[in-house]
């Protein structure tokens, strides 16, 4: 680790502490303020990404339970951070049809069904996600990003622009999507 600053400052009653580790190339940016009793840690990971975590000061020598307690959370929270901008989460969607038809042109995704319906969905973020539109038996929509949130509720809007119907095997699902037919229980009368 390699301090940059550590100063403190009498007017506004502000700690700071810019902490550049050499290792990961991330910058740590902690503001503490001594009126209110709160820390703010910044990670910044590149000059886009950054995350802001807000604690109460817990001091070692008050009581080391918090303090243990201020560490564990703060690791997983730091933990769940990287996770969430090192994972890339990917989702296949299935179109089965010979007549559907599928589309992207700027953030617009158009379904074409037997040329008589299109559906359009608007993608906000779509310089955010990386697709890929593959054209065989059926058709498969690749969509992947950093983003869960955002990836998996694209995709239920896909999904549920037209579902999937069983008994014709047309319609929209995902790919390791395995759907069932319904076993009918006959009674007998007596």
């Amino acid at each position: 680790m390699y301090y940059l600053k550590n100063y403190y400052n009498n007017i506004n009653k502000f700690l700071y502490l810019y902490i550049l580790d050499t290792y990961t190339k991330y910058t740590y940016i902690s503001i503490s303020n001594k009126k209110f009793l709160n820390i703010t840690n910044i990670l910044i990971l590149n000059k886009f990404i950054f995350k802001i975590i807000n604690y109460n000061i817990v001091y070692i020598y008050k009581n080391f339970k918090k303090f243990i307690i201020f560490i564990k959370s703060f690791i997983s929270k730091l933990y769940n951070i990287i996770i969430s901008i090192t994972n890339i989460y990917k989702i296949d969607i299935q179109i089965l049809n010979i007549f559907y038809k599928v589309i992207l042109l700027n953030n617009k995704l158009i379904i074409k069904i037997n040329n008589f319906t299109n559906i359009i969905i608007y993608i906000p973020l779509i310089n955010k996600i990386k697709y890929n539109i593959q054209y065989s038996n059926y058709v498969l929509i690749s969509i992947s990003s950093y983003n869960k949130e955002f990836i998996t509720n694209l995709s239920s809007i896909i999904i549920n622009s037209k579902k999937f119907n069983v008994y014709t095997n047309t319609g929209i699902k995902y790919l390791n999507q395995n759907i069932k037919l319904k076993k009918s229980l006959k009674l007998s009368k007596k």
